[in-house]
């Protein structure tokens, strides 16, 4: 009998998590379908054609610095918790994600926060964790070559580029 109010509950949990994550996708992308579409972007732009290092109106909208700013920016789906809590705070005010590190992300990233999970990969395979990361699952934890914060932007230390 235990085994099966075990099952239940731990099936209950499953799903309504399963549910709550695909709701979070769902709102977050209604943001960025609103958020794009309010962009003054060129009319013959498309979504996600590979950027253009010397004219940024030509490669994919993901790739423009309007939207790279204010709408959303792939470097911010990796974040080094270790460099965040590393940095000096305000000693009455503890570090905490959500209320220092979200507000400084892109709208569709500030979003996606609560759907990201905490990782302490293990790169060089000897049993210890090489970093502290919080990521949204799928992010790559490496990027060769690093990414470029888009024009006037500067990326705190903490974001994992």
């Amino acid at each position: 009998m235990a085994l099966v109010v075990y099952m239940l509950l731990a099936a209950i949990l499953t799903f309504g998590h399963a549910l709550y994550v695909a709701q979070g996708l769902q709102t977050a992308a209604d943001l960025a379908a609103r958020e794009i579409s309010r962009t003054p972007l060129p009319a013959v732009m498309t979504f996600d054609d590979p950027p253009n290092p010397t004219n940024e109106d030509e490669g994919g909208a993901i790739h423009h610095s309007d939207v790279r700013g204010r709408i959303f920016d792939e470097a911010f789906l990796v974040i080094d918790l270790e460099a965040f809590y590393s940095q000096p705070h305000i000693p009455e005010d503890p570090p905490n994600f959500f209320r220092h590190a979200v507000p400084q992300m892109p709208l569709l990233n500030q979003q996606l926060a609560t759907l990201m999970i905490v990782d302490r990969p293990d790169f060089d395979g000897d049993g210890a964790a090489d970093a502290w990361l919080m990521r949204y699952p799928g992010a790559l934890l490496t990027r060769s070559p690093p990414i470029d914060p888009p024009t006037g932007v500067t990326y705190p230390s903490w974001v994992a580029t």
